[in-house]
């Protein structure tokens, strides 16, 4: 263990001097951050302990964090323009094997489900409630926009729903709420959810303070920080 101390402390220096000239460079930045959260999740499966010193505290300085955000947002929002748009969007993963496959879940709705749960991947790690609680908000974000994006294709379909893809639709509706109701009883959401009620709370001590403040004084506050460390 004290090794790997040691590394991570060498390693940590070295993505700060490589993230400090990258920050106007988007394309770079994102591939730091990539190569972090894999060295970090390699760390976590060596038994590498939460409580030593962690890469991501790099990309949690506010001069890369923010970036960090909007990066993954444009990121998931590319894949989603992609993802519908694609002849193949309305096919099934499992559309020669049709015992595989009740409900007929088109692709686009999986890949969106992929998009978010890989979000979670890339966030699980960090240790701040704040921090983490913004990236839940991106997540809650994009699934907002995925449901708009179902109903404009639901206004394209209504006009003939026997023919059309009015079915698939509801069954990516009815997928994706499953995977949520299945997500909720999760520990790491559950835990999420404990979070999000500590900020209101902060939230109604502090009624002159938004709530982007509120979320900030919980990245900040190192006593909420051990409070709410998992």
């Amino acid at each position: 263990m004290e090794f790997m101390h040691y590394l991570m402390e060498l390693i940590i220096k070295k993505v700060a001097s490589d993230i400090e000239l990258a920050l106007n460079d988007e394309s770079t930045l994102a591939h730091i951050i990539n190569e972090t959260l894999n060295f970090e999740k390699e760390m976590r499966c060596f038994g590498y302990s939460t409580e030593l010193p962690s890469v991501l505290s790099v990309l949690t300085k506010d001069s890369c964090f923010y970036k960090w955000l909007k990066l993954e947002k444009e990121l998931a929002m590319d894949h989603m323009d992609r993802m519908l748009s694609t002849e193949t969007m309305w096919k099934t993963s499992y559309q020669d094997q049709s015992d595989v496959d009740d409900n007929k879940i088109p692709e686009f709705a999986e890949k969106f489900v992929t998009i978010i749960m890989s979000i979670t991947d890339r966030y699980r790690y960090l240790i701040n409630p704040g921090e983490r609680l913004l990236f839940l908000q991106l997540q809650l974000d994009l699934l907002d926009d995925f449901r708009v994006r179902l109903l404009q294709l639901l206004r394209e379909e209504t006009k003939d729903t026997i023919t059309s893809n009015f079915c698939a639709i509801l069954n990516a509706v009815y997928y994706i709420a499953n995977v949520l109701k299945d997500w909720s009883d999760m520990a790491f959401f559950l835990q999420m959810q404990y979070y999000k009620l500590q900020l209101k709370v902060l939230c109604t001590d502090s009624q002159h303070q938004s709530m982007e403040g509120s979320t900030g004084k919980m990245r900040h506050s190192n006593s909420q920080h051990n409070v709410l460390q998992a």
